[in-house]
């Protein structure tokens, strides 16, 4: 905790042993498809298909001298020098020489034709499945690891060295300081007069600079009916500590400027007081209660006088009693 990091650096990892072993077999059976599909499109070597002929050319030979040795036999079964038998035996030796060949040729036929395309395309579909299991094992090896989203400060470590995590645990908390930005709830009608880029002048403990405006969200917030107004702060207040009430100056003209019943005033947060206004639901259907922010400038005996934009002359508020009431309560107005 109060460590800095920078964006990219490894903040936290689980135990990935298992997913490392199964990433180094699946490399390993990579290596091995990858060095078959080289070599079924290599094809044959030379001295492989050179045996393959050596072996048609025996083949041819020894069917030459079975079919000589078939007609000598002829000859002398003719001549009744020799048997049936070994007139049966000759010429069923030439068939048998004859098929070897063919065989020999064959081999010799595929040799130099190459590698099927059949077997080609298996072999290139394992290796592509291999890979796809390859990259699936890098994605889950890359969720054993917690990386810092941007430059920052550890706030707060919730979980130990060593202690086991679901996958919804919170690890730490992270913020980002630099630049520092202050976030402040302004009335619709003051978000309206505000441009991204505008100066503002921001105080913080006691110290004033101007500031600029970087975002303004595009909705009215419904628990505060304020609209939230970003504002990145200037060198002079970098000092900041993340958390510290922040104030916007803004120009507000002096009618603005109302007396209320000090009875009337409830705490709010960030240092600002709040009254409860009276207006109509936005669902329709009579009156309910809506909080509105002010700032006390200051108090004569039982009356305050505010500044805030939330509030107008004219308007309903509850001057006591306000304990006994909450935000959004339907209320009806008795004279």
């Amino acid at each position: 905790e109060g460590a800095r990091v920078d964006k990219g650096q490894r903040l936290a990892s689980l135990d990935a042993s298992d997913i490392l072993a199964r990433i180094d077999s699946v490399r390993a059976q990579i290596d091995e498809a990858q060095a078959l599909l080289d070599e079924l499109v290599a094809g044959p070597r030379k001295q492989t298909i050179d045996a393959a002929e050596a072996e048609v050319r025996r083949w041819e030979a020894m069917l030459q001298l079975a079919r000589v040795t078939e007609e000598r036999q002829r000859g002398l079964l003719r001549s009744q020098a020799s048997s049936v038998q070994q007139f049966d035996e000759a010429r069923y030796s030439v068939a048998q020489m004859e098929a070897s060949l063919a065989s020999a040729e064959h081999v010799l036929s595929e040799l130099r034709e190459g590698t099927r395309k059949e077997r080609l395309a298996a072999q290139s579909a394992r290796l592509a499945v291999l890979r796809s299991e390859l990259a699936s094992l890098e994605v889950d090896l890359g969720d054993t690891q917690l990386f810092a989203p941007f430059d920052g400060v550890i706030a707060r470590r919730f979980l130990d060295e060593g202690t086991i995590a679901d996958s919804a645990a919170v690890v730490l908390r992270l913020l980002q300081i630099e630049p520092l930005e202050a976030r402040f709830g302004v009335s619709p009608r003051d978000a309206l007069t505000l441009r991204v880029g505008d100066a503002a002048t921001v105080s913080i403990a006691g110290r004033s600079a101007e500031a600029k405006v970087l975002r303004i969200e595009p909705e009215l917030d419904r628990a505060t009916r304020t609209i939230g107004v970003y504002v990145e702060l200037p060198v002079e207040l970098q000092w900041a500590i993340p958390g510290q009430t922040a104030s916007l100056a803004m120009a507000r003209p002096e009618a603005d400027q109302l007396w209320v019943p000090v009875t009337a005033l409830v705490k709010a947060p960030r240092g600002m007081w709040s009254v409860m206004a009276v207006e109509p639901s936005a669902e329709g259907g009579g009156l309910v209660v809506q909080r509105r922010d002010v700032q006390v400038v200051e108090t004569q005996g039982e009356f305050s006088r505010i500044v805030g934009s939330m509030v107008s002359a004219n308007d309903r508020i509850v001057r006591d009693g306000i304990h006994r009431i909450s935000v959004g309560m339907p209320v009806e107005v008795v004279q």
